[in-house]
């Protein structure tokens, strides 16, 4: 779904969608909120896109497909109940060169892993449980060649 456009300062048409998904004869294709850069260029070729012919073909790369924090809760609670068990980051796996650290309120390192699934559950590095407490986050990604850095506070609740 459409939701803006806009012409960039490079001429390109910045485009903002709400998110969905396409099957073609390509592959499947998904995509979240955010904004894309869509580039046209003149080409000899016609592709057909939707039925339609098109005498251009068009570049499509994305800019940033998060443009709000992904961490959307600031407590877990890890008690079995299957209910808010584990910490988790939005569209985690479209960034999988990532690292998350959680610190004490010491500034301690209690927990470190590069490549974060979505399975932390309130334990040390060694798999033992953490108390009862505030813990800081900072989630390091690389997105299409660009640095994010987010941190927060996660509060374990038993």
């Amino acid at each position: 779904m459409l939701l803006s456009s806009a012409i960039g300062s490079s001429g390109q048409s910045l485009l903002t969608f709400a998110g969905g998904s396409a099957n073609g004869s390509n592959g499947s294709f998904a995509w979240t909120a955010g904004e894309i850069i869509v580039s046209t260029a003149k080409t000899n070729k016609t592709v057909a896109t939707q039925g339609f012919q098109q005498p251009t073909a068009t570049e499509i790369s994305v800019v940033d497909t998060l443009t709000e924090n992904p961490v959307q809760v600031n407590a877990i609670t890890p008690n079995g109940d299957a209910t808010n068990e584990f910490f988790l980051i939005k569209n985690v796996h479209m960034m999988p060169d990532n690292r998350l650290i959680i610190l004490n309120r010491w500034q301690e390192i209690v927990y470190k892993i590069d490549g974060y699934q979505n399975d932390w559950n309130g334990t040390t590095q060694d798999g033992s449980p953490l108390p009862m407490a505030a813990y800081y986050y900072i989630f390091f990604a690389d997105l299409n060649r660009k640095k994010l850095v987010y941190k927060g506070t996660i509060h374990i609740i038993r």
